[in-house]
């Protein structure tokens, strides 16, 4: 069964805390098969959250970065988009997730996915 593309969720780096809310680790159970996934972000932090889901087995993957240096481009391969995603583009995925943002680029990245 497919899952509603429009129950978009969002994760940010579990150091900062972008919304109201706690900032705490919370441990999910995720069909990798059936979710399309949106990592944005830079440098190793992200090759280490692509390189996850890809050892997880996730089928849907793409990869949004500006600047994404050696480690991340590598890691990324074919699922790299040279860009930061557009509203329509996070709207399409399951599950975003950010690495290596600075702070207020969290933040809005998070508005933007609500």
């Amino acid at each position: 069964m497919p899952v509603p593309a429009r129950d978009v969720g969002c994760a940010t780096s579990p150091s900062r805390n972008v919304s109201q809310g706690s900032s705490e680790m919370l441990p999910l159970q995720l069909d990798t098969n059936r979710l399309s996934f949106v990592i944005v972000g830079r440098g190793p932090a992200a090759a280490r959250k692509v390189k996850t889901l890809q050892a997880a087995g996730a089928r849907d993957l793409t990869v949004f970065s500006d600047h994404p240096g050696d480690t991340l481009f590598s890691a990324a391969g074919n699922d790299l988009v040279l860009h930061l995603p557009s509203n329509a583009e996070l709207a399409s995925a399951h599950l975003v997730i950010s690495a290596g943002l600075d702070e207020a680029e969290e933040r809005e990245l998070a508005e933007r996915c609500r």
